[in-house]
């Protein structure tokens, strides 16, 4: 396993300790929790609390400045990755919706996160 690896399961396994040391559930009982769209369950942070990436992040660079330039040639060289392992590995990656959002942390855990095997990480991470 790489450092990189090391560090998110870390991560992922403080924030399981987190999250379940902070609610009035134990282990084996289930925790119902309120899905507000398709897919989409209900957090912590209200509507309000939630971080606007607008607010967060600067506005994309005007069109012949360095930086678009910078941007350009960064995409060009993304595509020559178009069919590559990488290439496809990325697409997998973006798949933000669940069940296959889990899978992106199996490789760095070393196990398959699923409901069924891991229903509190699979919650957590959901």
């Amino acid at each position: 396993m790489t450092a990189s690896r090391h560090k998110l399961a870390l991560v992922v396994a403080c924030s399981l300790i987190v999250a379940l040391c902070g609610s009035n559930a134990t282990w084996g009982q289930s925790v119902a929790v309120k899905e507000i769209a398709p897919g989409l369950l209900e957090g912590y942070l209200t509507a309000e609390d939630l971080p606007n990436s607008l607010a967060l992040l600067p506005p994309p660079p005007k069109a012949g400045s360095a930086d678009f330039a910078r941007d350009e040639e960064a995409i060009r060289a993304i595509f020559k990755l178009r069919g590559s392992p990488r290439w496809d590995q990325a697409i997998k990656d973006a798949d933000l919706e669940f069940p296959a959002a889990a899978d992106v942390f199996s490789d760095a855990l070393g196990f398959k996160v699923t409901e069924k095997h891991t229903p509190h990480l699979y919650l957590l991470l959901r």
